[in-house]
């Protein structure tokens, strides 16, 4: 069996009682973007997150898998069509439908109450070489995976996550924009904790990533960091003031490729020329001086790491501009 959670674990925030099932079952657990932080990454059940494209790796967990127990699991959070061909679990406190996906049992409830009681009810046996062991396998093959070498005095996206990821709390907030960055983060952003990531899915927003980090910072005055996009970035630029208005312990990471990546990619696919979506970025430090706002230029993880540590130790505004090489999201076509 597999478990798969989606965005309708809110409000009824059934952690403990997922965490409680998939431990005494040894059951890998699947999320969305949405719920990302459900189970907290590190976790050794923890497969991975689907709905950002057709080939999400973890995808290959769920294949493998001959049940389903599907928790606030929504269709709506994926790019890929809903297909699956196993038996399927429904627990959330809304009824299967809008779409509607087959499955054997329909439970209609209290997410908590329900989990508790199919723990206590439960009576299968699981394939000793599944669970953690082929959770181990499976991140064992994807850590293995070659990445591109990225062009001089640039860096790949992964090394700006990684070195996020090394230099801050469990409990940091990260948003994202729209574009490449945001498939790549929501795909590996190792979230620890609940309500910790924040994305526009479906609607795809360009200029959510800014927007929602000044929000998080307001509500929860905790550090958090905005992946965006230089032309996400273009369309909110000035939002940057309230940053430094109400001093808010923002981190905007404007990743700086000079382009409308996915959609240049989509043209590249499609054997079009390139048109429209390559352009001159501004000097982001005369933007942050502009707006009074501290400026770090990363063009390696150890620059990415440098500027998180200051940001945490001042709990100010910072923009970072990372000088990334796209070369290394899953989107980009490679040369």
């Amino acid at each position: 069996p597999v478990v798969v959670v989606g965005v309708g674990v809110e409000p009824d925030k059934p952690y403990t009682e997922l965490q409680r099932l998939i431990e005494a079952f040894n059951i890998p657990m699947i999320d969305t973007p949405k719920s990302k932080g459900t189970l907290p990454a590190r976790h050794p059940l923890f497969a991975g997150t689907i709905g950002l494209s057709r080939t999400d790796p973890v995808y290959e967990i769920l294949d493998e898998s001959d049940c389903i127990i599907a928790v606030g699991f929504d269709v709506v959070e994926l790019v890929k069509p809903w297909d699956q061909k196993q038996s399927l679990i429904w627990i959330a406190n809304w009824a299967n439908q809008d779409p509607r996906i087959s499955c054997e049992v329909e439970y209609v409830g209290n997410m908590p109450t329900l989990l508790n009681t199919l723990c206590e009810t439960l009576d299968i046996t699981i394939d000793t070489a599944w669970g953690e062991n082929r959770i181990a396998e499976f991140r064992y093959k994807q850590q293995s995976l070659p990445l591109p070498a990225p062009q001089t005095n640039r860096m790949l996206p992964q090394d700006v996550l990684k070195a996020i990821r090394d230099h801050t709390p469990d409990d940091v907030v990260m948003t994202t924009d729209v574009g490449s960055h945001k498939i790549f983060t929501a795909l590996n952003w190792q979230a620890q904790q609940s309500n910790s990531y924040f994305v526009s899915n479906g609607l795809s927003a360009m200029g959510f990533g800014l927007t929602s980090a000044i929000a998080a910072a307001k509500i929860t005055d905790k550090l958090t960091i905005c992946i965006t996009g230089d032309a996400g970035l273009a369309m909110v630029m000035g939002e940057l003031a309230l940053l430094v208005d109400h001093n808010l312990p923002v981190v905007v990471v404007v990743m700086n490729d000079a382009a409308l990546d996915l959609i240049r990619s989509a043209q590249q696919r499609r054997g079009r020329s390139v048109f429209g979506t390559e352009f001159t970025n501004p000097d982001y430090e005369y933007i942050a001086r502009a707006y009074r706002l501290d400026y770090r230029r990363a063009q390696s993880a150890e620059d990415c790491g440098q500027a998180i540590q200051y940001a945490r130790a001042s709990h100010k505004p910072l923009l970072v501009e990372a000088m990334i090489d796209p070369i290394g999201y899953p989107t980009t076509v490679k040369a």
